[in-house]
């Protein structure tokens, strides 16, 4: 792997808002999506390995993989909240007082 590739983290936006919910098929392409995101996305591909490694069914597999992105997510949250609490708060000027 070059390592000036950006790896992601899950799957990237879709070019328009309604790709995947217009299509008929939706459920397939979304599967399609996340077969093709295990490339470049170590959590998905780890996750995808997992499940078949210990022999879980396509629902268990997917299920395991929405609770481990909804976990990043909510420790990406949780980092990001301890990041903002510990930066200075900037000085503002009350309105309506003369500053002099």
């Amino acid at each position: 792997m070059n390592w000036n590739t950006r790896m992601r983290l899950g799957i990237p936006a879709p070019e328009t808002p309604d790709e995947i919910g217009a299509q008929p098929n939706a459920v397939d392409v979304m599967r399609r999506r996340i077969e093709e995101a295990s490339h470049e996305s170590a959590m998905i591909a780890n996750v995808l390995r997992m499940a078949r490694f210990q022999g879980m069914s396509g629902e268990d597999t997917y299920v395991l993989l929405a609770y481990q992105a909804l976990r990043l997510l909510e420790d990406a949250h949780q980092r990001e909240q301890r990041y903002l609490r510990k930066l200075p708060m900037p000085w503002m000027k009350p309105e309506g007082k003369a500053g002099g």
